[in-house]
């Protein structure tokens, strides 16, 4: 099974039915209890984290948090505690407060809403004003879905921005029927059907077949555009925090209108510039899983990348995240397998210092965009020349296959091996002759010499299991 998203917008049913003020209640109260938590220095505490929201429900001063329903204050320790522990993972950033310009949002349990089954494919979503029995039939939303009520998940989201608002819920599909893949002459998976794709900070995207892969151009100019209105907000805003602190004589002081006036318009452009990256990854994550059937990525830990902050590696560590490429991978992912198409991740280690043609490996091998081999003067584009390694390596990988000789860095020289196949004699028929290939040992060229072989796929097997490839 696999797991879909489903959002959709319910300002104008919630407006219909007079109920919009009572989910920005739950949003609001679900905000302040997370807020609350953090300011109190819960997630600091040397004592284990728990989700328990009594001591915050009953504070004088926030007395309102009786009007809401316990599964919305409930909710929000436990969500804080979800963030919290992908913080301590290093998955996300440490947990900060939201701020009223903040998309907020609130977590549903099932007590607070309910799902029928209208057809077979089809259901109906009802929302609950409270998980009491008396409010059983008071409801604040009916939604109808796409899909049958056994797939839906066990929670939702609202999430509001303005005086918008949206739903979003999780469901399971069936696993699409995989595709079919040709195999070559020996039976394994054919490298026609794989497609290699490397990373990188110019080009976001360099394939096997020679495709590069980046944002539209008006796209990556709106970015900019919105950067440098955020650099100049940022840069008053300093200004407005430096006089003030002055005047006031300290910086522990409640923040002027001004000062958070500018603070919102530059995490009003933040989630702007977001969105545009959002939309971006996805269209091309969608040409990505069109290339072919198998789709092959380098599996480098983005995290890793990130340098220390060494003498001129910030601006590096910027521009890395500002690629989106573990979001590129990501939605590539879930679009491949949503296709029934293969996707795998493989050891770019020197994919990018090792020639295609040749597999001479060497660091000198590529200058920048550059690559030129100092063994056989092949020269390539250095991303399209990475992205055949892949493949070919990809190739590997799909087909259990492991080379006679691994390599641990470029000091290691390549050679070349004889790989002798004896046929597979069935009774009554007569023997196939003996077929002789020569393959490299890193695998760089092994697809080429296969196309040469004619023998058919079941007539041939490795005579030497040790030096031979296996499945």
């Amino acid at each position: 099974m696999l797991t879909r998203g489903y959002k959709v917008e319910i300002t104008e049913r919630l407006q219909q039915r007079g109920s919009a003020a009572t989910v920005a209640q739950w949003i609001g109260c679900f905000n302040v209890v997370r807020n609350q938590k953090i300011n109190n220095g819960y997630l600091n505490s040397s004592h284990k984290y728990t989700a328990s929201y009594a001591h915050i429900k009953h504070n004088p001063a926030l007395k309102f948090l009786k009007d809401v329903p316990p599964e919305i204050l409930r909710s929000a320790g436990y969500r804080l505690g979800q963030e919290y522990s992908a913080y301590k993972q290093g998955i996300r950033k440490q947990p900060r407060p939201s701020n009223r310009n903040d998309k907020r949002y609130c977590y549903v349990t099932k007590e607070l809403f309910k799902v029928r089954a209208t057809s077979a494919t089809t259901s109906l979503l009802y929302l609950l004003k409270s998980g009491k029995y008396s409010d059983r039939n008071n409801l604040l939303l009916t939604l109808p879905l796409p899909f049958p009520a056994a797939s839906i998940a066990q929670a939702l989201t609202l999430t509001r921005s303005g005086d918008r608002y949206w739903l979003s819920i999780s469901h399971q599909i069936n696993e699409p029927a995989p595709v079919e893949l040709e195999r070559d002459a020996l039976g394994y998976i054919s490298i026609d059907n794989i497609v290699g794709n490397d990373l990188g900070m110019n080009r976001l995207i360099t394939d096997s077949a020679g495709y590069q892969r980046n944002r539209e151009a008006s796209r990556a100019a709106a970015i900019a555009r919105k950067k440098l209105g955020r650099a100049r907000f940022l840069a008053k805003l300093a200004r407005k925090k430096s006089v003030n602190d002055k005047r006031a004589g300290t910086s522990k002081r409640p923040r002027s209108n001004a000062e958070q006036r500018l603070g919102n318009r530059v995490r009003k452009l933040d989630g702007e510039i977001a969105r545009i990256k959002r939309d971006c990854s996805h269209q091309i994550s969608k040409e990505v899983a069109a290339a072919g059937k198998v789709i092959v990525f380098e599996g480098m830990s983005i995290k890793a990348l990130i340098k220390r902050r060494s003498r001129g590696s910030k601006a590096h560590n910027e521009w890395l995240h500002d690629c989106n490429l573990g979001q590129l991978r990501d939605y590539s992912q879930y679009k491949v397998q949503g296709a029934g198409k293969v996707y795998l991740t493989i050891n770019q280690a020197y994919t990018s210092q090792t020639c295609n043609e040749c597999g001479h490996c060497v660091t000198d091998n590529r200058k920048g965009a550059d690559f030129e081999c100092l063994e056989c003067g092949h020269t390539e584009h250095a991303d399209i020349n990475a992205a055949k390694n892949i493949q070919v390596l990809g190739y590997y990988k799909i087909n259990n296959l492991k080379p006679a000789a691994k390599y641990t860095g470029p000091q290691v020289s390549r050679v070349i091996q004889d790989y002798r196949f004896e046929p597979v004699v069935e009774p009554g028929t007569e023997p196939a002759p003996v077929v002789t290939v020569k393959l490299q040992a890193d695998g760089c060229h092994y697809d080429k010499h296969l196309k040469e072989i004619s023998a058919e796929p079941a007539s041939c097997r490795p005579v030497d299991d040790a030096t031979a490839f296996r499945r």
